[in-house]
């Protein structure tokens, strides 16, 4: 901040000048408006499903979006299919009653769990290998007759 010079003896205040332009209201010098405040609004039917799978996951299992153990839970236990199970029977919002407040900014956690339930629930077959049998698979009378030779 700069401070307009001012004669001493003369009481007026100290005008002080902005130059924060990430804080000001009007257009910056390179043309673009300053930022708006950061407001969170859940608008998107994505933004409400992954809501609604980190309020189910902290009130039935107690743990939050950030915790390293959310992407195992939601793969492992299928929440997804619980949560469309619970919805169809009308019980979702009875479960997730007594849910604490959540921090919007977890849904950036919610696609890595969704990957991961993806690849637990549909796992990839393996690729046949193209090797020949090994002598453990063959027959025994093959292998006393290779091995008395």
């Amino acid at each position: 901040m700069f401070a307009r010079a001012i004669p001493i003896g003369v009481s007026k205040f100290t005008i002080l000048h902005n130059t924060n332009y990430a804080k000001l209201q009007r257009t910056k010098k390179s043309g673009q408006s300053a930022p708006l405040p950061n407001v969170h609004f859940i608008t998107s039917k994505d933004q409400n499903t992954a809501i609604d799978l980190i309020r189910w996951v902290l009130a039935v299992a107690g743990i939050r979006a950030d915790s390293p153990r959310f992407a195992y839970y939601v793969s492992r236990w299928r929440v997804p299919e619980k949560i469309f199970a619970a919805k169809k029977a009308g019980t979702f919002t009875e479960s997730i009653a007594n849910c604490p407040p959540i921090d919007p900014a977890w849904v950036r956690f919610v696609p890595d769990a969704i990957t991961e339930y993806q690849a637990f629930a549909n796992p990839q077959p393996r690729p046949p290998t193209n090797k020949g049998a090994s002598s453990a698979t063959q027959r025994p009378a093959r292998n006393r007759q290779r091995l008395a030779a």
